[in-house]
């Protein structure tokens, strides 16, 4: 898998875990970086420390969208 394919399934399974199973985006972030870990090191063509960094600016700015998403819904019930 390529770079930004593993950068958009870590923010997809993030915005899973926050929607679904209501955690913050650091947390979500972390587990599901855990969670592939184990499958991004097989793929030896990746640099590890590249997609954190990735990740970690990119995702995180997608996600906070998401968060604020997640926020108006509670205010608007």
């Amino acid at each position: 898998m390529r770079l930004e394919d593993w950068n958009k399934a870590l923010i997809w399974e993030s915005e899973f875990l926050m929607n679904k199973k209501y955690y913050s985006i650091g947390s979500a972030m972390e587990k599901a970086w855990d969670r592939n870990y184990p499958d991004i090191i097989k793929n030896e063509e990746i640099d590890i420390s590249e997609l954190r960094n990735l990740f970690w600016t990119k995702g995180l700015k997608s996600l906070k969208k998401t968060n604020e998403e997640i926020l108006r819904r509670y205010e608007n019930e």
